[in-house]
């Protein structure tokens, strides 16, 4: 009877730490998966506020770039504020309109005119 009790012991031990090791994987996962999409969120953001800054003149080779997620950034006029510009990520999720979108407005400055 007691080495069956050992046995059951040892049996509970090696699960315990099974699942002590599974946990710790798993957990190194999610802080890379975690650390990954916080990287990309960034990256993100700051393409949308440099889009936002970019001369009218240089606006079309930003038109090819996507984001981290492979969707394109959507750049247009801004409806409600004539004479702005409005850069935005879909952000993971793909969906227009979303929590996780990241935007940016910019005034569209006028050409200076040419010094004579």
């Amino acid at each position: 009877m007691l080495e069956r009790a050992n046995t059951l012991q040892v049996a509970g031990l090696v699960v315990l730490a099974a699942g002590v090791v599974a946990g710790g994987v798993w957990g190194v996962q999610a802080a890379r998966r975690h650390s990954e999409h916080l990287a990309n969120v960034a990256k993100a953001n700051k393409t949308v506020r440099e889009i936002a800054e970019c001369p009218e003149s240089q606006l079309a080779a930003w038109l090819r770039e996507v984001d981290p997620w492979g969707h394109a950034y959507e750049i247009a006029p801004d409806p409600q504020k004539p004479g702005e510009r409005i850069v935005s990520s879909r952000g993971p999720d793909g969906e227009a309109g979303t929590d996780d979108d990241l935007t940016a407005r910019r005034r569209i400055r006028a050409p200076a005119a040419p010094l004579r």
